[in-house]
């Protein structure tokens, strides 16, 4: 539970998509664990549903499900509070979503010279006009429904991107 927690946040670009910078959301602390949990499950970041290693995006990343680690759980309870949405499947306080909804917390370090080329997240940018994405988890009794793009990308520098 969130008790007290003042935001310093910084506007970018208002409209047409609202781009903020939201300061000190982590203690060095937290950003220094985060790192500690991400170096031993880092490897070459790939791009789409295929996994494709690809010049478009140079890094290393990795994935941390709900679950896995402590500090990332202790983490999402803020991060819904700052962003409105449910980012986690295990604080899905409606128990309406499935896992697939929710991406788990991804950790990339981009290195010296590292990159990712401008590109749209949305995957029905890329498709027909009459396309519809349909869920793929399955469970039992229920039927594939309609699902949606990405509502946001939410950030969190764990060093000083400063020069």
């Amino acid at each position: 539970m969130i008790t007290s927690f003042f935001l310093q946040v910084e506007v970018h670009h208002e409209y047409p998509h609202k781009i903020v910078s939201i300061h000190e959301v982590l203690s060095d602390e937290e950003a220094d664990g985060l790192v500690a949990v991400a170096e031993p499950r880092m490897v070459k970041a790939s791009i789409g549903h295929g996994k494709e290693i690809s010049e478009m995006r140079v890094s290393r990343n990795c994935w941390v499900k709900d679950g896995e680690s402590d500090l990332v759980d202790s983490l999402s309870p803020r991060l819904n509070w700052i962003t409105g949405l449910q980012t986690s499947w295990k604080l899905d306080k409606f128990d309406e979503g499935r896992e697939e909804e929710y991406e788990h917390l991804q950790i990339a370090n981009y290195g010296v010279g590292g990159h990712y080329n401008v590109h749209q997240d949305p995957m029905f940018v890329y498709k027909e006009p009459d396309f519809m994405a349909y869920s793929v988890e399955t469970i039992k009794g229920q039927t594939p429904y309609i699902t949606g793009d990405r509502l946001a990308t939410f950030m969190l520098y764990l060093s000083d991107v400063r020069p």
